[in-house]
């Protein structure tokens, strides 16, 4: 049944199961208009009167109007029978029908449910609804209805439809839709010339399609308009815009959705450009040729021979087009020819890439066609600029090529291969000798000067190869010596190998030591501290010889303090160190280099946490950081250089430093949310472990593989690797090692909502740490114990508990314990109803996250924080903090802290008689931790849900959700708050069903719970029984 006042056709619709059943008689479509518009809310026969007839109204327009509520309602009594009724009560009328049988209302509610999910951060699902309520209204409102208050309401709620199509636009804009906008903005241009509104969405449309002038253009075309019929000029709002525009604003041409604000810039690991660039003009002039045929959106492979330039002209290319694309410029190199690293395979390549999109690894597919769909999702609407460096095959690069319209991709290889319709290959050759001839003088140093002679020798020599002369003019004045060549290497490479063997001989012998050091190095980037302990130079000498490779055009500098060898400069540079250094010093290179890492890591580890160095210790300056906030910056910056050393360690002699460089970075990376990327690293150590018949070392590493398979809800795996563990631990007679097995074991039961079992393995972890004297452990097993005791009620019991936890936490100075300790009490004083208490100990954790990583932490004290605003009733600094905290999750993958924010959100719209957009987020916690297998949270939702039944008056409905939610807490565990409060809904409901009996068996069942939790809600329970008696 739906009633449509925003039909297309003339006059008032009802359609019932597809049927239409027009009202004919004018009167009475105005007068159902009027009780449908303001329906349930009584409206006066003497205001029917006037809107209906106004001044013109009869003698007897009362009986009249008595006769025509008579007709409607045999009218619709003969098309729906009771489910509509006109109700006639104190001189009023109201209409009595459900808010979704009406198209109007079912538009309203609509925006105010996208309104709401926009404000929790979901652009895409809020510009769903906006659709969708556009699609509803299908034509004139009210149209052909007679009479003033007709033609009043009917232009009234067309401004309605203007303001829900500009909402639908901006998100539209938004999303980066400008293209499919275009039209319609245009043509509401012609129909609203002086609608400033329409003209900015205009022009915003225009200038992220490349087409500034057309959108100057808007603006000059308003402002004439403006001052031709009102004798105004367009408001300040409109002015800025103009001048943004006018300036060329590369950060209003960024797709908002894809802005990445406090300060972060956009999606950007392209290199440097090479700052003396030369020629390619024909390639150049191909790709500009193609852009301007195909549009931006393009898939070029450049193809060509080692050392002839591709990677420069690439990155040149994207920084020539940069400005078509603002949403992301990203680099990724393939290591088609790595010699440290194997290639990656297109699944590896789409995980890097969605990953430098910002993508959290725990949300991207394990499968190759959903990594692709994801891939494909993401840069549907983007414009952005994708260089693929050294791929090995097509296959490795197809599911990237995506033929976005917008999206120009970039692909250097030195494989000649077949592509598929639509993606382009240009050859990419030597360079002419006018060209070659021209790089030669730009990168010679000017002072020094280069004769013409000297030119034409060195593009003589190089034989057009850009790598070959920027190397021999930089060291001109050498002699030209045949080089021995590179492994693999053919006689066509020739010119770059005497190239290489030129400006070799033209360093120092100790220049020459340290340029083969670095060959070894199995890192991506080089940095001052790692070059100075690979060569075993001083800080200070190594920075001096990082700078005459660079010189030398050796070495490139990346960004700032981080630099990289050209793949065939790093394959030189091995070479030599193969030829000329003996194994010994080769190996006690490498073991300098992971002995640093490894005491960096440990370092880091320990300070950004918190730690202090011993009284007296004074870091040395080749660690790079002294306090929390550099080691913080040291692993946020390192992590990625450390997993890399890790698994050269693993395939080469060195395991035992794949486990200890692993296992010191577990820490950092589960508190950064960085969960994929750790199961990987614990997968690689554990085999490790077990290659070297390290069983203390199998053990520690199934314990922190479990951690993280749990993470990413593999949780039937992560119990068996505990387990494992356990077992391990125990025959090896390690009784630290069992304890902490012991504990992991009790956390995941109380995440499990098993809380009994928790509480035995946790008191048991508690005793056996006692017993060893490990006071870290112990500290941790007490924090455990207080929440599972949290959990089951016995709130005096947790509260000593946790205060005892963070005595030992202080004392042995461990800031993240003590962090998640004060969060956890302000927690249970916040449930015991002692929100000043809970809100002053969340401000004291918050200033300890403040200062050690773990953006979790800050998000859940976010959320937790959110929940006590929410208490005190003030619900707008509640959706701040539950969208703040929401976000961090959605970007962490953290699917379910995300699902218990929504259920925040949903009970807080709700407590702001938003019914309709709470049900947006109950329903998507719901849906959220069916796919997670949540259970806890799953009944918390379906409650939500309930609640929201029971505020629309739908009691059936609300008690069978609750059924529902109360089988799944008793089936799930033993959570007997969550049990509490359903059965104490339960009774609510059937008070209002009028089932007194059923309501005091509930609310019974609540009170003993309460009372047996000494929590203040038993108290509201038994003043509800008294009331029944």
């Amino acid at each position: 049944m739906l009633f449509r006042l925003l039909s297309p056709s003339s006059g008032i619709e009802l359609s019932v199961e597809g049927q239409e059943h027009p009202l004919y008689p004018p009167i009475q479509q105005v007068l159902l208009a009027l009780l449908l518009v303001r329906v349930g809310r009584a409206i006066t026969v003497g205001q029917i009167v006037d809107q209906i007839w106004g001044e013109d109204a009869p003698m007897k327009a009362r009986e009249n109007l008595k006769a025509h509520v008579s007709r409607l309602r045999s009218w619709l009594r003969g098309i729906v029978g009771d489910r509509v009724q006109i109700v006639h009560k104190g001189g009023t009328y109201t209409a009595r029908v459900p808010p979704e049988c009406i198209d109007l209302h079912v538009v309203r509610r609509r925006q105010r449910e996208a309104k709401a999910v926009l404000e929790a951060g979901d652009v895409t699902l809020a510009l769903r609804l906006l659709r969708e309520a556009e699609e509803l209204w299908q034509g004139e409102a009210l149209a052909g209805l007679p009479g003033a208050w007709a033609m009043r309401m009917a232009e009234s709620l067309d401004g309605e439809r203007r303001d829900l199509r500009r909402d639908r636009i901006e998100l539209e804009l938004r999303l980066g839709h400008h293209a499919e906008v275009l039209a319609e903005l245009q043509q509401s241009m012609a129909d609203h010339p002086i609608d400033e509104t329409v003209a900015k969405q205009l022009m915003i449309a225009l200038y992220r399609s490349s087409r500034q002038a057309d959108a100057l253009r808007v603006y000059r075309e308003i402002n004439r308009h403006l001052r031709e019929h009102l004798a105004m000029r367009p408001g300040s709002a409109l002015d800025e815009l103009h001048q943004r525009i006018l300036h060329g604003d590369a950060e209003l041409a960024v797709t908002p959705v894809y802005h990445r604000g406090g300060g972060d810039s956009q999606p950007d690991t392209l290199p440097a450009d090479v700052p003396y660039f030369t020629g390619r003009a024909r390639e150049i002039e191909v790709v500009d040729g193609l852009r301007a045929e195909r549009g931006n959106g393009l898939s070029v492979v450049l193809q060509g021979m080692a050392g002839v330039g591709k990677t420069a002209l690439a990155v040149h290319l994207a920084y020539r087009f940069a400005g078509f694309y603002p949403d992301a410029r990203l680099y990724l190199d393939l290591r088609g020819h790595d010699r440290v690293s194997a290639p990656l395979d297109a699944s590896g390549v789409l995980l890097a890439a969605l990953r430098m999109l910002g993508i959290p690894a725990t949300r991207v597919p394990l499968a190759l066609a959903e990594r692709a769909a994801m891939w494909h999702a993401e840069m549907a609407y983007r414009r952005a600029i994708m260089v693929l460096d050294d791929a090995s095959g097509f296959e490795q690069v197809k599911p990237l090529l995506v033929g976005a319209r917008n999206v120009l991709t970039l692909v250097t290889t030195r494989s000649r291969f077949e592509v598929e319709d639509g993606v382009v290959v240009v050859p990419v050759d030597v360079l002419p000798d006018a060209e070659a001839a021209e790089l030669v003088r730009r990168v010679v140093d000017r002072s020094a000067g280069a004769g013409a002679d000297v030119v034409e020798r060195v593009v003589r020599f190089s034989g057009g190869l850009p790598l070959a002369i920027t190397l021999r003019a930089g060291s001109l004045g050498g002699p030209v010596e045949r080089s021995h060549g590179l492994p693999g290497f053919d006689s066509g490479h020739q010119q770059i190998n005497a190239a290489f063997d030129l400006s070799y001989r033209g360093l120092t012998v100790e220049a020459q030591s340290f340029f083969r050091r670095l060959g070894l190095n199995p890192c991506r980037d080089i940095t001052v501290p790692t070059a100075a302990v690979l060569s075993g130079f001083p800080i200070a000498r190594a920075a001096w010889f990082v700078d005459v490779l660079v010189k030398h055009h050796l070495l490139k500098e990346m960004r700032d303090g981080r630099f990289r060898f050209h793949d065939l400069v790093r394959l030189y540079a091995y070479d030599r160190t193969l030829r000329e250094d003996s194994g010994g010093d080769r190996r006690r290179a490498m073991e300098r280099l992971l002995n640093h890492y490894v005491r960096s890591t440990e370092k880091a580890a320990f300070l950004s946490e918190g730690g202090q160095p011993p009284d007296g210790e004074v870091l040395a300056p080749g660690f790079g950081f002294t306090d929390a906030t550099s080691a913080k910056r040291w692993l946020e910056e390192e992590w990625g250089n450390v997993l890399l050393l890790a698994d050269y360690a693993a395939s080469h002699e060195w395991k035992a430093y794949c486990v200890r460089l692993t296992h010191e970075m577990c820490e950092f990376l589960d508190a950064e949310g960085r969960w994929a990327e750790a199961v990987a690293a614990c997968e690689q150590a554990l085999q490790a472990c077990r290659e070297l018949g390290d069983a203390r070392g199998v053990a520690v590493m199934l314990l922190e593989l479990g951690r993280f398979r749990y993470r990413v809800s593999r949780r039937a795996e992560a119990i068996q690797l505990i387990e494992e563990a356990r077992r391990t631990y125990i025959g090896l007679g390690d009784r630290r090692g069992e304890a902490r097995t012991l504990d992991r074991i009790g956390l995941v039961n109380m995440l499990e909502g098993k809380h009994r079992m928790a509480l035995a393995y946790t008191e048991e972890a508690s005793a056996l740490f006692r017993t060893v004297g490990d006071a870290g452990g112990e500290a941790g097993a007490l924090a455990h114990c207080g929440l599972v005791n949290a959990s089951l009620g016995r709130y005096t019991q947790a509260l000593e508990l946790l205060e005892q936890a963070l005595v030992a936490y202080r004392a042995i100075r461990d800031r993240r314990g003590e962090g998640e300790t004060l969060n956890n009490l302000a927690d249970i004083q916040s449930h015991r109803g002692y929100h000043r208490d809970a809100v002053a100990l969340y401000e004291q954790s918050l200033q300890i996250f403040k200062e050690i990583p773990g953006r979790q932490n800050l998000a859940l004290l976010d959320k937790n924080l959110g929940e006590v605003y929410q208490y005190k009733g003030d619900h707008q600094r509640a959706l701040e903090y539950f969208t703040a905290a929401i976000a961090t999750f959605q970007n962490s993958g953290d699917r379910y802290h995300e699902t218990e924010v929504l259920i925040c959100l949903g009970r807080t719209y709700l407590e702001m008689g938003a019914p309709d957009e709470s049900m947006i987020f109950f329903e998507k916690a719901r849906d959220i931790a069916e796919v997670i297998d949540r259970g806890h949270e799953k009944a918390w939702a379906l409650v939500g849900i309930a609640d929201v039944n029971y505020a629309r008056g739908r009691y059936r409905p609300a008690l069978d959700l609750c059924q529902a939610a109360l089988d799944i807490a008793r089936d799930g565990g033993d959570d007997l708050y969550q049990e509490a409060q359903v059965h104490k809904r339960m009774g609510d409901i059937s008070h209002c069903l009028q089932e007194p009996s059923a309501a005091r068996i509930s609310w019974r069942q609540a009170l003993g719970i309460f009372e047996s939790l000494d929590l203040p809600d038993a108290e509201e329970i038994r003043i509800k029984l008294d009331a029944l008696e």
